[in-house]
């Protein structure tokens, strides 16, 4: 007996009857946010067991990514590492530029809570 999975992922053309490829938003090259996406998700992999690692992978992140598209989530995950550590001086200076590059953004209170604290 056969079985098939299905999924829900989104796919572009396929109700043309053209190859599908996955959805990306407007304006986003999927590898590169694919790309981008298997970085973080290393990172928070990462985290429980080795986070000095966590934070070296995010580090990699923004020279690779500067402007990505999940700049603002890796910026804030890289706050939180560095402040788990005890680096204070690397969590003040991360948490200074996530707040001046994404002052908007829903982690923002948190993080000037936490830095407030530091």
């Amino acid at each position: 007996m056969q079985t098939s999975t299905t999924t829900l992922e989104p796919r572009v053309g396929a109700s043309l009857g053209a190859p599908t490829r996955p959805w990306a938003p407007p304006g986003a090259s999927a590898p590169t946010l694919d790309e981008e996406t298997r970085a973080i998700v290393a990172a928070r992999a990462s985290l429980p067991h080795d986070p000095t690692g966590a934070a070296a992978l995010l580090r990699d992140h923004r020279a690779r990514f500067p402007a990505g598209r999940l700049a603002a989530e890796r910026d804030a995950l890289l706050f939180r590492v560095l402040a788990d550590l005890g680096d204070r001086a690397g969590a003040r200076d991360a948490g200074e530029r996530f707040l001046r590059e994404h002052p908007r953004h829903p982690s923002a209170g948190a993080v000037r809570a936490r830095l407030e604290g530091l």
